[in-house]
Protein backbone atom coordinates (compact mmCIF):
# COMPACT_ATOMS: atom_id res chain seq x y z
CA UNK A 1 0.00 0.00 0.00
CA UNK A 2 2.73 2.29 1.10
CA UNK A 3 4.40 1.85 -2.31
CA UNK A 4 1.14 2.91 -4.72
CA UNK A 5 1.26 5.69 -2.33
CA UNK A 6 4.40 7.36 -3.25
CA UNK A 7 3.34 6.38 -6.79
CA UNK A 8 0.37 8.51 -6.93
CA UNK A 9 2.86 11.11 -5.43
CA UNK A 10 4.89 11.42 -8.13
CA UNK A 11 8.17 10.54 -6.40
CA UNK A 12 10.25 7.88 -8.48
CA UNK A 13 13.11 8.20 -6.17
CA UNK A 14 11.34 7.14 -2.78
CA UNK A 15 9.63 4.58 -4.82
CA UNK A 16 12.75 2.76 -5.58
CA UNK A 17 13.76 2.91 -2.11
CA UNK A 18 11.21 1.80 -1.07
CA UNK A 19 11.22 -1.20 -3.05
CA UNK A 20 14.73 -2.14 -1.99
CA UNK A 21 13.64 -2.05 1.58
CA UNK A 22 10.84 -4.14 1.09
CA UNK A 23 13.33 -6.47 -0.80
CA UNK A 24 15.95 -6.21 2.08
CA UNK A 25 13.72 -6.53 4.57
CA UNK A 26 11.05 -9.20 3.25
CA UNK A 27 10.11 -11.69 5.97
CA UNK A 28 11.38 -14.94 5.13
CA UNK A 29 13.03 -18.07 6.50
CA UNK A 30 17.20 -19.48 5.69
CA UNK A 31 18.10 -23.32 5.03
CA UNK A 32 19.28 -23.66 8.35
CA UNK A 33 15.93 -22.65 10.12
CA UNK A 34 13.68 -24.14 7.41
CA UNK A 35 15.71 -27.64 8.34
CA UNK A 36 15.01 -27.63 12.26
CA UNK A 37 11.81 -26.62 12.01
CA UNK A 38 11.25 -29.96 9.20
CA UNK A 39 12.97 -32.26 11.90
CA UNK A 40 10.99 -30.70 14.83
CA UNK A 41 7.94 -31.94 12.32
CA UNK A 42 9.26 -35.43 11.74
CA UNK A 43 10.07 -35.80 15.12
CA UNK A 44 6.33 -35.19 16.36
CA UNK A 45 4.70 -37.24 13.27
CA UNK A 46 6.76 -40.27 14.97
CA UNK A 47 5.60 -39.63 18.69
CA UNK A 48 1.99 -38.94 17.53
CA UNK A 49 2.05 -41.94 15.11
CA UNK A 50 2.94 -44.19 18.49
CA UNK A 51 0.49 -42.56 20.39
CA UNK A 52 -1.89 -43.27 18.25
CA UNK A 53 -1.22 -46.45 17.98
CA UNK A 54 -1.46 -47.01 21.57
CA UNK A 55 -4.39 -45.53 21.78
CA UNK A 56 -5.79 -47.44 19.22
CA UNK A 57 -4.68 -50.79 20.99
CA UNK A 58 -6.44 -49.36 24.18
CA UNK A 59 -10.02 -48.49 22.27
CA UNK A 60 -9.82 -52.09 20.59
CA UNK A 61 -9.43 -53.91 24.10
CA UNK A 62 -12.26 -51.50 25.85
CA UNK A 63 -14.72 -52.23 23.04
CA UNK A 64 -14.23 -55.95 22.97
CA UNK A 65 -15.17 -55.75 26.71
CA UNK A 66 -18.04 -53.68 26.21
CA UNK A 67 -19.19 -56.02 23.14
CA UNK A 68 -18.33 -59.23 25.50
CA UNK A 69 -20.86 -57.86 28.14
CA UNK A 70 -23.68 -56.96 26.36
CA UNK A 71 -23.53 -60.16 24.58
CA UNK A 72 -23.53 -62.41 27.87
CA UNK A 73 -26.42 -59.94 29.24
CA UNK A 74 -28.29 -60.57 26.11
CA UNK A 75 -27.75 -64.36 26.42
CA UNK A 76 -28.98 -64.17 30.12
CA UNK A 77 -31.67 -62.12 29.00
CA UNK A 78 -32.87 -65.00 26.40
CA UNK A 79 -32.37 -67.67 29.35
CA UNK A 80 -35.08 -65.52 31.55
CA UNK A 81 -37.37 -64.45 29.26
CA UNK A 82 -38.05 -67.97 27.22
CA UNK A 83 -37.05 -70.11 30.57
CA UNK A 84 -34.84 -71.77 28.49
CA UNK A 85 -30.59 -72.76 29.07
CA UNK A 86 -28.31 -70.68 27.06
CA UNK A 87 -24.57 -71.58 27.07
CA UNK A 88 -22.15 -68.88 25.45
CA UNK A 89 -19.09 -70.45 23.74
CA UNK A 90 -15.40 -69.25 23.07
CA UNK A 91 -13.50 -70.35 19.96
CA UNK A 92 -10.11 -68.99 18.86
CA UNK A 93 -10.37 -68.16 14.75
CA UNK A 94 -6.88 -68.41 13.15
CA UNK A 95 -8.67 -68.56 10.23
CA UNK A 96 -8.57 -65.33 9.26
CA UNK A 97 -5.79 -62.55 9.40
CA UNK A 98 -5.84 -60.82 12.04
CA UNK A 99 -6.48 -64.10 14.10
CA UNK A 100 -10.23 -63.20 16.33
CA UNK A 101 -12.15 -64.80 18.92
CA UNK A 102 -15.73 -66.00 18.07
CA UNK A 103 -18.79 -66.28 20.60
CA UNK A 104 -21.73 -67.67 20.20
CA UNK A 105 -24.76 -68.15 22.50
CA UNK A 106 -26.97 -71.73 21.96
CA UNK A 107 -29.73 -72.91 23.42
CA UNK A 108 -31.79 -76.49 23.20
CA UNK A 109 -34.71 -76.45 21.41
CA UNK A 110 -36.66 -78.48 23.66
CA UNK A 111 -35.55 -76.09 26.58
CA UNK A 112 -34.01 -79.01 28.61
CA UNK A 113 -30.45 -80.76 29.39
CA UNK A 114 -31.61 -84.09 28.20
CA UNK A 115 -28.97 -84.06 24.91
CA UNK A 116 -26.46 -81.60 25.88
CA UNK A 117 -23.55 -84.18 24.72
CA UNK A 118 -20.72 -82.45 22.39
CA UNK A 119 -22.33 -84.27 19.46
CA UNK A 120 -25.57 -82.89 20.55
CA UNK A 121 -24.48 -78.99 20.93
CA UNK A 122 -22.87 -79.40 17.74
CA UNK A 123 -26.03 -79.95 16.04
CA UNK A 124 -27.59 -76.88 14.71
CA UNK A 125 -30.97 -78.43 14.83
CA UNK A 126 -31.03 -79.30 18.61
CA UNK A 127 -29.14 -76.71 19.27
CA UNK A 128 -29.23 -73.59 17.38
CA UNK A 129 -27.68 -70.52 17.58
CA UNK A 130 -28.97 -67.35 18.96
CA UNK A 131 -28.68 -64.16 16.79
CA UNK A 132 -25.49 -63.44 15.35
CA UNK A 133 -22.08 -64.63 16.60
CA UNK A 134 -20.07 -62.19 18.08
CA UNK A 135 -16.34 -61.55 16.88
CA UNK A 136 -13.49 -59.92 18.72
CA UNK A 137 -10.76 -58.94 16.54
CA UNK A 138 -7.13 -59.18 17.44
CA UNK A 139 -7.92 -60.90 20.50
CA UNK A 140 -7.09 -65.20 21.58
CA UNK A 141 -7.43 -66.87 24.27
CA UNK A 142 -5.46 -68.61 26.33
CA UNK A 143 -5.86 -69.93 29.30
CA UNK A 144 -2.24 -70.29 31.31
CA UNK A 145 0.12 -66.99 29.71
CA UNK A 146 3.89 -67.49 30.25
CA UNK A 147 6.95 -66.19 29.89
CA UNK A 148 7.63 -68.19 26.90
CA UNK A 149 6.96 -68.16 23.13
CA UNK A 150 5.57 -65.20 21.55
CA UNK A 151 3.08 -64.88 24.38
CA UNK A 152 4.89 -62.47 27.53
CA UNK A 153 3.21 -61.69 30.82
CA UNK A 154 3.21 -63.61 34.41
CA UNK A 155 2.51 -66.81 34.66
CA UNK A 156 -1.62 -67.21 34.81
CA UNK A 157 -1.83 -71.15 34.90
CA UNK A 158 -3.49 -71.21 38.42
CA UNK A 159 -5.27 -68.43 37.92
CA UNK A 160 -8.61 -69.58 35.95
CA UNK A 161 -11.37 -69.09 37.78
CA UNK A 162 -13.63 -71.23 38.02
CA UNK A 163 -10.84 -74.21 37.19
CA UNK A 164 -13.05 -76.47 35.19
CA UNK A 165 -15.86 -76.60 33.64
CA UNK A 166 -17.86 -80.04 32.83
CA UNK A 167 -20.16 -78.58 30.09
CA UNK A 168 -17.79 -79.89 27.03
CA UNK A 169 -15.81 -82.99 27.33
CA UNK A 170 -12.17 -83.59 25.90
CA UNK A 171 -11.45 -80.93 23.29
CA UNK A 172 -15.06 -79.83 23.03
CA UNK A 173 -17.59 -79.02 20.27
CA UNK A 174 -17.03 -78.03 16.16
CA UNK A 175 -19.15 -75.76 14.90
CA UNK A 176 -19.65 -74.16 11.22
CA UNK A 177 -19.65 -70.53 11.97
CA UNK A 178 -19.63 -68.06 9.13
CA UNK A 179 -18.06 -70.69 6.99
CA UNK A 180 -15.13 -72.11 8.95
CA UNK A 181 -15.27 -74.99 11.51
CA UNK A 182 -14.79 -74.22 14.96
CA UNK A 183 -13.96 -76.03 17.96
CA UNK A 184 -15.43 -75.00 20.73
CA UNK A 185 -14.45 -75.81 24.63
CA UNK A 186 -15.04 -72.82 26.91
CA UNK A 187 -18.53 -72.20 27.88
CA UNK A 188 -20.33 -70.81 30.59
CA UNK A 189 -24.37 -71.53 30.90
CA UNK A 190 -27.16 -69.75 32.27
CA UNK A 191 -30.33 -71.42 34.10
CA UNK A 192 -33.86 -70.55 32.70
CA UNK A 193 -33.29 -68.28 36.16
CA UNK A 194 -30.71 -66.42 34.81
CA UNK A 195 -27.86 -68.27 37.07
CA UNK A 196 -24.67 -68.85 35.43
CA UNK A 197 -22.32 -72.03 35.38
CA UNK A 198 -19.22 -73.52 34.06
CA UNK A 199 -19.98 -76.65 36.38
CA UNK A 200 -24.10 -77.95 35.32
CA UNK A 201 -24.63 -78.94 39.55
CA UNK A 202 -22.83 -75.87 41.01
CA UNK A 203 -23.46 -72.09 40.96
CA UNK A 204 -20.50 -70.33 39.60
CA UNK A 205 -20.10 -66.68 41.85
CA UNK A 206 -17.59 -65.71 39.72
CA UNK A 207 -15.80 -66.08 36.19
CA UNK A 208 -12.84 -64.19 35.09
CA UNK A 209 -12.11 -63.34 32.12
CA UNK A 210 -8.27 -62.55 30.93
Amino acid sequence: MTLYLLCSLGDASKEIIVMRYIRRNSPGFSLVELLVVMSIIVVLGALSTTALRALSGAGTVTKAASDLGGFIELSRAYALANNTFVRVGFANDTSVNPPRITVIAIAPEDGTLQSDSNSDMSNATTWPMIGKPLYLTKMTIDDALNNSGSVLGPDTSSDMRPSDTDITTGTGLTRRVSGNNLSFSEFIQFQPSGEVRVQKSSLTRSIAFG
